[in-house]
């Protein structure tokens, strides 16, 4: 029970995810990034007022030239990031109708796929993307993360190894790789590559979550409690970090440590308190119906 608890916060408790949404639709086919307005006196009228001045220029540029696959990628992209998903979906189609080898244009297409929750059709335009142009390193990443977070696993851990093969990988790619790894069952190959990811990234606590789960499913218990003791430190008002570090401490025989995270949980009213509570004290609870049955 205590395992399964402890692999369950990795993706129920502290999230993995560092980007709520990947960033790729920002990317204009062209390869430049979109500027964010410059705020002035009132932040939020000036940046609306820059905003409609930008999609009033892209439009009148779109109606000069309507078959520019890259300026109908770039005025999807305006409305994608000003929330309009679906004028932005129209114009990326039609910018892929247009002119269907360019990678960034896909790969922004499959973001606002991804957006819609139509997840199949955002990995098939990922993966167009992918094979038009394996170099394009963000591509490659988009199609893991996009395998990652809707838990294809097998595809996911794949999709990682030969991306970290191809290019020098970030503490973000390291630590989707190593919980992709965890998922299908490899925790030993996963234990040095978030090791690796942690180092990179001292400060980042999902990583941190990670290797403490990771050394605790290869019984590593002692370094389970150290990774994950630092990581409450670190941000101790995390309740799902301080269940794992119970658990890690229940399995080193440290029951005082066990408890003393127990007793913060409970002064919270954490949702973790009433599980870590069960957990610690279901040695010691008799069934009402078995007291019963004894008094007979």
């Amino acid at each position: 029970m205590r395992l399964s608890c402890l692999f369950s916060i990795l993706f129920l408790g502290l999230s993995i995810h560092f980007s709520g949404s990947p960033t790729h639709a920002q990317i204009p086919a062209n390869g430049v990034a979109a500027k964010d307005p410059t705020p002035k006196a009132n932040p939020v009228r000036t940046n609306q007022s820059s905003a409609d001045m930008q999609l009033r220029r892209l439009q009148s540029l779109v109606s000069q030239s309507p078959h520019d696959p890259h300026l109908l990628n770039n005025l999807g992209v305006h409305h994608f990031q000003m929330g309009d998903v679906e004028i932005a979906r129209h114009y990326l189609e039609l910018s892929v109708k247009k002119n269907g080898n360019l990678p960034r244009t896909l790969v922004n297409l499959a973001s606002v796929y991804d957006d819609l929750g139509n997840y199949a059709k955002a990995i098939e335009t990922a993966e167009r993307s992918v094979a038009l142009d394996p170099s394009f390193m963000r591509g490659r990443q988009y199609l893991c993360e996009l395998n990652f977070y809707i838990k294809e696993n097998e595809e996911a851990a794949k999709c990682y190894r030969e991306l970290t093969n191809d290019f020098e990988p970030t503490p973000e790619i390291k630590t989707n790789f190593g919980v992709a790894l965890m998922r299908v069952g490899k925790f030993d190959e996963a234990v040095p590559i978030l090791r690796s990811a942690v180092i990179a990234a001292p400060h980042h606590l999902p990583t941190r979550n990670a290797l403490g789960i990771a050394y605790y499913r290869t019984k590593m218990y002692r370094e389970s409690a150290e990774v994950l003791k630092e990581a409450v430190e670190k941000a101790p008002h995390l309740d799902q970090l301080r269940f794992n570090l119970a658990l890690a401490y229940l399995s080193l025989g440290n029951r005082s440590g066990a408890l003393s995270q127990d007793r913060v949980l409970r002064e919270r009213n954490s949702p973790f308190a009433t599980t870590l509570f069960r957990i610690l004290h279901s040695k010691h609870v008799i069934d009402a119906r078995s007291v019963e049955m004894n008094e007979q």
